[in-house]
């Protein structure tokens, strides 16, 4: 751990001193903040603007003790401690001054990568959602991006596993602690996540996944967007929220459009109609928005797949990619192809894991 690590994280846990004023502290005495838990206050420190007489009378010494006792469980865990002098800061975060200066992290990858996608939504997605999800991901591999989501239900933790699955790194922004993973079945996939990716949290360790703390998680997981996509989302809740901080910060936003009349359409939807959000179909819509070539020039895993296809089954793959899900009546008419001879097909692209079967005799390419 850094030895000024503490002053650091001290600063940063002083109440009544928050980003913005921190900033202001921070440009009066720049890197050697030691000297603001010495024993008189420094005459810099009683002419930063917004810090009151209040602020100035808490005791800095139980603010350094309680900072040093949290380094030392950092470094128990073998959690880093990034601050805004630490060379592993990520930049996406340095620009904004009402952002934390101060984090802990954890993790195996650099968190300053060429690319970075952002992917949240609903807790509460459809089948549908989550198979986009999936199939999106799949399609993100030739870009090579760092995803970046919130490790919630639903949209966020689908995100995480798909991107594990898929071998992309993935970065959880936690609104807990580090230490206090929430929700707490998703442990599992926290530490898989380590391994190729990371976690995040601006809270002290110990801290629960009180309500308060999201919103400030959301704007974490923004500013580490280059592109943040909502996947089904209500017209409130944490993925519009997420969606404005974005739109604030001046990145690009992108919104899977829905079904007219669903409850998990009506965030995106809206998005897109007000001009918040570009409208989102499939990676190539990323792709050109953001100017990004494939990093990959290798062959996609679904290319490589077409070796192990007959011509029947390519057809009939490729019409449910052109209409992305359809009922095994109406491709038949599409395909001139009766129910019985349809089905055996059918059932072997499921089998080879490019095609998925739905309520209701439907189909979707993944």
């Amino acid at each position: 751990m850094n030895r000024v690590a503490p002053y650091w994280w001290a600063l940063a846990q002083w109440k009544g001193i928050g980003p913005k004023t921190g900033k202001k502290v921070m440009d009066a005495f720049g890197k050697d903040l030691s000297v603001l838990f010495e024993e008189e206050l420094p005459e810099p420190f009683l002419d930063v603007e917004g810090v009151s007489r209040t602020v100035l009378e808490q005791d800095r010494k139980e603010l350094l003790e309680k900072a040093e006792e949290q380094c030392r469980w950092a470094e128990k865990y073998k959690v880093d401690l990034l601050h805004r002098t630490h060379p592993e800061f990520p930049y996406r975060m340095e620009v904004y001054d009402h952002l934390p200066f101060a984090f802990f992290y954890k993790g195996s990858i650099d968190l300053n990568p060429p690319k970075t996608v952002g992917i949240i939504g609903t807790r509460s997605p459809s089948e549908e959602g989550k198979l986009f999800v999936e199939s999106f991901m799949k399609d993100l591999v030739p870009f090579q991006p760092v995803i970046i989501s919130g490790l919630a239900y639903g949209i966020d933790i689908s995100a995480h596993k798909a991107a594990l699955a898929s071998g992309l790194p993935t970065i959880a922004v936690l609104g807990s602690g580090i230490d206090q993973v929430y929700p707490s079945g998703h442990r599992p996939i926290a530490r898989k996540m380590i391994q190729n990716g990371g976690v995040i949290s601006q809270f002290p360790f110990g801290t629960g996944p009180d309500r308060e703390n999201f919103p400030m998680r959301n704007q974490i997981i923004a500013a580490l967007s280059d592109a943040l996509i909502v996947i089904e989302s209500k017209r409130e809740g944490g993925s519009m929220i997420t969606a404005e901080f974005a739109n604030q910060m001046n990145k690009d936003v992108f919104a899977v459009p829905g079904q007219p009349g669903r409850k998990e359409s009506e965030g995106c939807n809206l998005l897109i109609k007000s001009h918040q959000a570009n409208l989102l179909e499939s990676v190539d819509d990323l792709a050109y928005i953001m100017r990004w070539k494939k990093e990959d020039t290798k062959e996609s895993v679904q290319r490589q797949l077409f070796v192990d296809l007959n011509q029947k089954e390519e057809v009939v793959y490729r019409a449910l990619q052109k209409e992305r899900k359809q009922n095994i009546d109406a491709l038949g008419f599409e395909l001139s192809l009766s129910h019985s001879k349809l089905a055996p097909i059918l059932l072997q692209l499921e089998c080879k894991g490019l095609i998925k079967s739905l309520p209701g005799n439907q189909y979707i390419a993944l």
